[in-house]
């Protein structure tokens, strides 16, 4: 058990110190934080914004913006693994510019929000 670095109160957001800088591949690779789902269960400890993206030209520490989305104050320790990292190769697809809306592809019903109600 490590030692208590602070106390996270409910609603407040949090910008915490990683210890980490990444030096990425340009253009690549980016790097995502990412909350840890058992922390956001247990507990109501979240990133703020949701994903973090570090860019490749970023060099400096990388700091997570955890918050307290629970109803009771959390200790968060230090060196506690309150988000995880995961590599990303990026892909830059070609875009096209269109006029006119896409045919059908689907017998899609909805918009945001209506996939996966059945």
């Amino acid at each position: 058990e490590g030692v208590t670095y602070f106390i996270a109160q409910p609603g407040v957001r949090y910008k915490v110190p990683t210890g980490l800088i990444f030096d990425i591949e340009k253009p690549r690779k980016t790097v995502g934080i990412y909350a840890r789902s058992g922390n956001a269960l247990k507990r109501g400890l979240t990133m703020a914004n949701d994903v973090a993206v570090i860019d490749y030209d970023y060099i400096d520490e990388v700091f997570v913006l955890l918050l307290n989305n629970s109803e009771v104050p959390q200790p968060v320790k230090h060196g506690e693994r309150i988000a995880q990292g995961v590599v990303h190769s990026i892909f830059h697809p070609p875009l096209n510019e269109g006029k006119e809306r896409p045919e059908l592809k689907s017998d899609r019903d909805g918009g945001l929000g209506s996939t996966g109600t059945e």
